[in-house]
């Protein structure tokens, strides 16, 4: 092997302070019936060490966490529950976190044993036996919700049918302040039947080949939101529901301030409507809806069979809060187009805009078919 080869050698097999980190708790989370994956594992040596270079990306423990989610996720580690193979999150937190506080009211019985409970589950809290002021909470291994891609009309409105959900039941917590996109997420692990890896997740946990992928026709999928870092919780007494704060994924809502106090619940139902606009409505993710607008240029629809979704995205996104739907409104709303949807649209294939006719047929017969 080349010098060269030998420093790039290295790069590969080089911790990051973060990873190291998670290597030096790798045996408390064993103890606790966690396994990481064999690159944070105590002496561990690279897997292609002595193989050829070229060979090093088939080797499953090259895979460190990209460094884009390192930034974003730092206190986040994947692993596999030992007893039944389940992959999981692992996210570190300040024992008397607000976040482990609201996440720990959302899984209680009373509230986990709601259908509309569509928050992560808690399935384990750990104290750090090394620092008892941290603790790792441990969730499912959760995707984005259109990865895979969504095939059909039925699979945006089962996602919508559970997301609306969520808002209505929480009477006393604003979800997340934060529920866009990357924060609601999908349980997809019934539709790899052969696992899927973490980091790599197109392919099959050793990284051997691409990993197979149901239909989500044939196969129920759970939509979760994640994350409530900066969720408000008020008591049911609480005569003032109001926050400040501008913290977020989504900086589109108008009311975002941090001096200005505005309804955190009405906040949530924009971020919602937002995710129907950006994700599924329009083609341009860029353009404001609020007066925050940079450009008035209208965008191009992202799916044309789901006009059925703009005139209550439209009013979940109206830049005067007071205009906007409550939660419990826009459920009832969607709850009417859904039933006003035929059965046979809901098994469509989604049509992008610029699809050709003929294209569009195909899709059509083979979501019928495959129904």
């Amino acid at each position: 092997m080349a010098v060269s080869e030998l420093d790039k050698d290295d790069s590969f097999a080089r911790l990051t302070d973060e990873e190291i980190y998670w290597r030096d708790h790798q045996e408390f989370l064993e103890a606790h019936g966690y396994m990481l994956r064999p690159r944070y594992r105590p002496g561990w040596t690279p897997s292609w060490r002595g193989k050829p270079f070229e060979t090093v990306l088939d080797h499953e423990d090259v895979f460190s966490l990209p460094a884009w989610l390192l930034k974003l996720r730092t206190k986040v580690m994947d692993a596999t529950r030992i007893s039944d193979g389940a992959l999981v999150y692992i996210k570190r937190t300040p024992t008397d976190s607000e976040e482990l506080r609201i996440l720990s009211c959302l899984n209680s019985d009373e509230l986990r044993q709601d259908p509309r409970n569509h928050c992560i589950p808690l399935l384990d809290v750990l104290r750090d036996s090394s620092d008892p002021d941290i603790s790792f909470m441990v969730m499912p291994f959760m995707k984005y919700i259109d990865y895979p891609p969504m095939e059909r009309v039925e699979d945006v409105l089962d996602c919508f049918d559970q997301i609306l959900e969520v808002p209505i039941m929480l009477l006393f917590i604003a979800l997340s302040r934060d529920c866009a996109y990357k924060n609601i997420m999908m349980d997809a692990s019934a539709l790899f039947p052969r696992g899927f890896h973490p980091v790599i997740q197109c392919s099959l946990p050793d990284v051997s080949a691409e990993a197979p992928v149901l239909s989500r026709a044939v196969m129920h999928i759970n939509y979760y939101f994640i994350d409530f870092g900066i969720s408000s919780y008020f008591r049911p007494d609480s005569f003032s529901r109001l926050v400040v704060g501008s913290s977020g994924l989504d900086q589109e809502p108008p009311e975002l301030s941090r001096i200005v106090p505005y309804d955190p619940f009405k906040l949530d139902v924009f971020l919602i409507g937002n995710l129907i606009r950006r994700h599924f409505c329009d083609v341009c993710t860029s353009r404001h809806t609020s007066s925050r607008a940079n450009s008035q240029n209208p965008c191009e629809q992202k799916y044309s069979n789901l006009p059925m979704l703009e005139p209550l995205m439209k009013e979940m996104v109206h830049p005067d809060p007071a205009r906007r739907p409550t939660a419990a409104e826009a459920y009832q709303k969607y709850t009417a187009i859904r039933k006003s949807v035929s059965p046979i649209s809901q098994y469509w294939s989604l049509q992008p805009r610029d699809s050709y006719l003929l294209v569009k047929v195909v899709r059509h017969v083979y979501s019928l078919v495959s129904a």
